[in-house]
């Protein structure tokens, strides 16, 4: 059976997957779809004290825990920082990465710092008039409007503004990656992870595929989700490891 372990990014929680996750378990796929510390349901906990290092950590110990051996990740938007590093901590138990318009960060690399130096310098602002400098209020991007087939609502908590700050730093020195696919929402014709999917459309080392959806595809509409998903899973299963 193969496992999909699902993360969600910035200002979500596992609620983001509950449909999507549902079809993928139709298709006979064992699924993870944890909540990161301070989001959702787990925003409780103080946001001061947590960083990017706090998320990897957690998807280490649910892959440990859970005996979960040759995992596909799969990380949304902020996420992509976490599978990243994650798959260079336990290369053993990753079998492959899947980023959703996702951040794919290189050693030594923040979300600030891949991100347009605007959408850095704009979080910052908003997270120190909202609390101080402490965690990120909700975006502002664009959203998948109403209409037949949009499924998902939104309620998003405030996201530690730490984990966007942290550079993430391999523990390999020299990181193999397992196959690695890219999906681009395109709706959006500013989306900051365009010119991520140009860096990797065409590259050797990844598939690539591109969906008529917004950002916020995961939740909006979870049946466009889990077939990116499931024929992302389709391509990877034929990729040899770089």
């Amino acid at each position: 059976m193969v496992t999909l372990v699902l993360v969600h990014g910035a200002w979500g929680g596992g609620w983001c997957w509950r449909k999507a996750a549902t079809l993928l378990r139709e298709k006979g796929l064992e699924v993870y779809a944890p909540t990161l510390t301070g989001l959702a349901e787990r925003r409780h906990m103080p946001l001061e004290t947590v960083d990017l290092s706090t998320h990897v950590r957690e998807i280490v110990e649910l892959l440990q825990f859970e005996n979960i051996h040759d995992a596909f990740l799969v990380g949304h938007s902020y996420a992509g920082m976490i599978i990243s590093a994650v798959a260079d901590q336990q290369p053993a138990r990753v079998k492959g990465l899947i980023y959703f318009d996702a951040f794919v960060p290189e050693h030594g690399q923040s979300l600030f710092d891949i991100a347009p130096p605007q959408v850095a310098q704009l979080q910052m602002a908003k997270a120190q008039a909202f609390d101080g400098g402490i965690s990120v209020p909700e975006p502002s991007t664009p959203r998948t409007p109403p209409g037949p087939g949009v499924d998902g609502y939104a309620p998003y908590t405030p996201h530690p503004i730490k984990t966007m700050q942290e550079k993430w730093i391999s523990v390999s020195g020299k990181t193999v990656w397992p196959p690695r696919h890219f999906i681009l929402c395109t709706a959006n014709k500013s989306s900051s992870f365009q010119h991520i999917a140009a860096r990797v459309k065409g590259n050797p080392d990844w598939t690539y595929s591109e969906i008529d959806a917004f950002h916020d595809v995961i939740y909006a509409q979870s049946d466009v989700t889990a077939t990116a998903i499931h024929d992302a899973l389709s391509d990877m299963r034929f990729t040899r490891r770089v």
